[in-house]
């Protein structure tokens, strides 16, 4: 959530609820029309920023902070605000400013000196970001502003040990929050392991990110690869079949080291009944449809290999490595008027991308599928890029045939 979001809903929760709660009926008693103004004002300013007007919510709070200059959530929000339009000298001046004062409460000082460790940071001054991160945590431990600026630097220099740490601090205090973070941060912990050779630790960490959020799933994918290693295959096609139950379009993800130890234990029949309930259950599904074609065309079925890659066509029209490979079978093929028509019809009016997979925070573009976006640096983003059209719009070859995933 950015910064000005999370302490204006912070600031609307906690000041307007708390700080006014607590003082409204003090300022019922005294008529004040000054008081009266403010309260317009503010509650003004907060509209405008709710619904995104930020240039219109930063004159009303600048006016607000004229009526009432004892009121820190004003100057709070007004330095985020400039320093989220990139106007980190005013940033800093107005949180900056707030330190000086004499009637902030230890709340309201942690706060401060977190909003002013978020400009220092945004402004690259690393240092002084730390040290304002640091100074609100010896004021007040629980600020989750502070713990997560300091979270965000471990990530960054990959101390996944310490930003666990403040990960499982953040979590304590906010219960709600999801443990998706830390799951990854184990799961992180758990490769820094491997790569230092240490597979008893990065066993134990992959365990631990499971454990925190099943759905982490490159750490199902690396605990596989270790019970492989040590000679546990079933362990090894449990953990690879556990990530198709949670996620069946990542089959590809795990397809290679299925078949592998599937035809080391003599089962090569039960990667192609993972591959039939994947495809039966999801129609969209065209990877797993490339993988039905390859397997059947391998065997020496032709046939069956087309009809699967028209399926996968039909779910995903544009593909660029479909078309590759009904092309590839159609040269090995020969001429063949059927199959000629029926590619036609699927080139018709549509045009071919390349199958793309697009990070959701960022837009960073990726041939691979990556567990970690290399630009915004979030975990688990990367999603395809184009969805695939109705088959109405695109195909005239009609629905799948009965029985046709099953030749």
């Amino acid at each position: 959530m950015p910064p000005v979001a999370w302490v204006a809903g912070l600031l609307v929760g906690g000041f307007l609820l708390g700080y006014v709660a607590r003082n409204f009926l003090v300022w019922w008693r005294q008529e004040d029309t000054d008081d009266e103004e403010f309260d317009r004002v503010f509650s003004t300013a907060i509209s405008h920023l709710i619904a995104g007007r930020s240039s219109e919510a930063m004159d009303e709070l600048t006016r607000a902070a004229r009526l009432r200059t004892d009121v820190i959530g004003v100057y709070l929000i007004l330095g985020d605000l400039h320093r989220d339009r990139g106007q980190f000298d005013r940033a800093l001046r107005i949180h900056g400013s707030l330190l000086g004062r004499s009637d902030m409460s230890r709340a309201d000082r942690a706060l401060a000196l977190s909003s002013l460790g978020e400009d220092y940071r945004l402004a690259g001054l690393t240092d002084r970001a730390r040290d304002a991160y640091r100074q609100a945590i010896e004021i007040e431990t629980r600020s989750p502003m502070a713990l997560k600026g300091l979270l965000r630097f471990e990530i960054e220099e990959r101390n996944w040990a310490a930003a666990v740490e403040h990960e499982e601090k953040v979590l304590r205090i906010e219960p709600a929050r999801s443990g998706r973070t830390l799951s990854f941060l184990y799961y992180e912990m758990g490769m820094e392991a491997l790569r230092g050779d240490d597979e008893k630790g990065a066993f134990r960490a992959l365990q631990k990110a499971i454990a925190v959020d099943e759905r982490v799933y490159p750490a199902h994918l690396y605990l596989g690869d270790l019970h492989h290693k040590a000679g546990r295959s079933n362990k090894a096609i449990e953990s690879w079949e556990r990530i198709v139950e949670l996620e069946p379009r990542l089959l590809h993800l795990v397809y290679d080291r299925l078949e592998q130890v599937c035809a080391e234990q003599g089962e090569r029949e039960r990667l192609d009944q993972i591959c039939h309930r994947v495809a039966g259950r999801d129609p969209s599904d065209w990877r797993v449809r490339l993988l039905l074609a390859e397997k059947e065309n391998d065997r020496g079925n032709p046939e069956a290999a087309y009809r699967h890659l028209l399926d996968a066509a039909r779910a995903h029209p544009g593909s660029a490595s479909v078309h590759r490979a009904l092309w590839r079978m159609a040269a090995a093929r020969g001429p063949d008027r059927r199959v000629t028509r029926e590619m036609a019809e699927l080139i018709h009016g549509g045009d071919l991308f390349v199958d793309a997979l697009i990070c959701g925070t960022c837009r960073f573009r990726s041939r691979t599928y990556l567990w970690r976006c290399p630009q915004c640096h979030e975990w688990d983003t990367f999603r395809e890029e184009n969805p695939p059209l109705p088959p109405a719009e695109k195909i005239g070859t009609g629905p799948t045939p009965p029985g046709a995933l099953d030749a």
